[in-house]
């Protein structure tokens, strides 16, 4: 996938790099740049939403969240399908 990422203005848009350092803003400008599991803060990022609606989100029916216990992922790839299905409609 040779997406592009941008905000309303056309500016690239930034994404959080995990771990257990601080959270460090890094320029994003493709889909590919992703990681292949993407958290709560990464979706709200990416989907300019905040973080409780993002966590609202992944436990909704068909949203393609991936759970370890408490904690919950989404596969990148199937995170992109399901914008293409859902936002495009």
């Amino acid at each position: 996938m040779n997406r592009k990422i941008a905000n309303s203005e056309g500016n690239p848009c930034s994404k959080p790099q995990g771990g257990s350092e601080r959270v460090k803003e890094q320029e994003l400008t493709d889909f590919s740049q992703l990681p292949m599991t993407l958290t709560a803060e990464q979706i709200a990022s990416i989907l300019s939403i905040s973080r409780t609606a993002a966590y609202k989100l992944m436990h909704t029916k068909g949203f393609p969240t991936i759970k370890f216990g408490y904690r919950m992922v989404v596969h990148r790839d199937r995170f992109l399908n399901w914008i293409d299905v859902h936002m495009g409609a």
